[in-house]
């Protein structure tokens, strides 16, 4: 499958609307909603097999301003899990790796289906192994964003969510402000000091009681 690579013109195109955000924060990702048609179909013939051209109709960002973008992530994370069959569940997922309960947020074990609270503290040696991983990426970046944790650490919304809530914790990164990257509390030349308290907490956490 091909794409087309013009958008379409005019207010068909919404993308216009992060156009500065884009040239700013490159890493940071965004989510769109498209309409799309078949623009061409190529027929190979010496084995006859053919290929669309996708052509883009209408593109919208969802913004977090606007209410909807969780309810959008929701349905793209279930239509994945439809399309590609990945750890199916009893239920229908609204997140990546969590799901919105009311009461809390709670993550899943994407092998198991394991369902934990991801609202109370985890000390475990996996969990601060992770959280020593996003504070590495989120001092040397100096880019303080929840979906690049996803990218990087390949994990779930929640989960991200919840690193960056750690890392506010511990005085790393700025509380939340809605759509925008948290802004990075501790300059790179201070990295290994903030690595060391995590790791200095996981060692306590293995060691055994006197």
């Amino acid at each position: 499958m091909k794409i087309a690579t013009q958008l379409p013109k005019g207010p068909q195109n919404g993308l216009v609307a992060i156009d500065r955000a884009l040239v700013n924060n490159p890493e940071q990702s965004h989510i769109v909603i498209a309409e799309v048609d078949c623009k061409s179909i190529t027929t190979d013939t010496d084995t006859g097999d053919t290929e669309p051209t996708v052509r883009i109709l209408h593109v919208e960002v969802i913004t977090d301003r606007s209410g909807n973008q969780d309810m959008v992530r929701a349905a793209m994370d279930a239509a994945y899990r439809r399309r590609t069959g990945d750890n199916p569940l009893p239920f229908d997922l609204r997140t990546a790796s969590g799901v919105f309960v009311s009461g809390g947020t709670y993550d899943v074990n994407a092998g198991t289906g394991e369902i934990t609270s991801a609202d109370e503290p985890d000390d475990s040696t996996d969990e601060l192994d992770l959280l020593a991983k996003a504070a590495d990426l989120v001092i040397s970046t100096q880019f303080g964003s929840p979906s690049m944790l996803q990218r990087k650490l390949r994990v779930g919304f929640a989960k991200a969510g919840r690193l960056m809530d750690l890392l506010e914790a511990r005085g790393i990164v700025s509380p939340s402000n809605g759509s925008k990257a948290r802004e990075v509390l501790v300059k790179p030349d201070d990295l290994e000091h903030q690595l060391a308290g995590i790791r200095g907490a996981e060692q306590d956490d293995g060691d055994p009681a006197a």
